[in-house]
């Protein structure tokens, strides 16, 4: 297919301190440019440097619409 999907995103919350190969933990995300469409259930992969995680997401929050615009720059 010749395509990859890449969505700049912080961390914001994280269950645990640390986390080592194997271990599991709730981790919430914020995209930093504009919101991405996800679904309950869909495969996630993220990795920053050579940390590199797997998982699924588990619940989805709406933004207020100030809060999406405030994101975005305007």
């Amino acid at each position: 297919m010749g395509w990859e999907a890449l969505a700049r995103a912080v961390t914001t919350f994280l269950l645990k301190d640390k986390l080592r190969t194997g271990e599991k933990a709730v981790v919430r995300f914020r995209f930093l440019k504009h919101p991405e469409y996800l679904k309950v259930g869909a495969k996630l992969l993220f990795r920053e440097g050579v940390t590199k995680g797997i998982g699924h997401v588990t619940d989805v929050q709406a933004i207020a619409a100030g809060e999406a615009q405030a994101s975005m720059g305007f």
